[in-house]
């Protein structure tokens, strides 16, 4: 299937905002692709908090909600998906190119970031979108929200630190606190 995508489409590339590690891995392992993997990091207290908040499930009506996940659950997914994202961009493979971001410089200065992104990617940023374009076929398998709201604006939330439950920050800072500082995020 990943040959056929390629020889179908012939774009010079192809964006799989997957998420997914097991999916990079199949990607490194066919050889079809040279890959740019741009890891996106968040603060854990702030996705611990959000995982915590239990969210209207567009496409599965007005009175479904997310589920609230549990803080050790939220702290140890992030902790290993992190700790995995470095030791497969930093690895030695050939076809495998990393960039770090960071969610809330993203979020704050998006433009500039997004000019990072595409010099990295040997772009031209003068000639890039860097806005998204909201239309009415966004082809999107599964994924987050956002996808079902027009006028998306990426707003930076700084307020989840003070609304995050205590318990709740304690249960990831036990787990995933030491990589949450190496990231250069505070520890309270």
């Amino acid at each position: 299937m990943l040959k056929t995508v390629k020889d179908l489409t012939k774009c010079k590339f192809i964006v799989d905002s997957s998420k997914l590690l097991s999916r990079l891995k199949i990607y490194i392992k066919s050889d079809l692709f040279e890959i740019y993997f741009i890891h996106l990091v968040r603060d854990g207290i702030a996705v611990t908090h959000s995982c915590s908040i239990p969210r209207i499930k567009p496409s599965y009506g007005e009175n479904v909600f997310t589920p609230r996940v549990n803080p050790l659950r939220t702290a140890f997914r992030w902790t290993i998906s992190n700790i995995a994202a470095e030791i497969i961009g930093k690895s030695n493979i050939a076809n495998l190119h990393y960039f770090r971001v960071f969610y809330e410089e993203l979020s704050t200065d998006t433009e500039n970031v997004m000019k990072r992104i595409y010099r990295w990617l040997g772009l031209n940023p003068s000639e890039a979108i860097l806005t998204y374009p909201i239309t009415e076929n966004i082809h999107n398998i599964s994924g987050s929200r956002w996808r079902f709201k027009k006028n998306v604006k990426i707003e930076f939330n700084k307020d989840y630190r003070k609304n995050i439950r205590l318990i709740n920050k304690i249960s990831f800072l036990l787990i995933g606190g030491f990589l949450n500082f190496r990231y250069g995020y505070p520890l309270l």
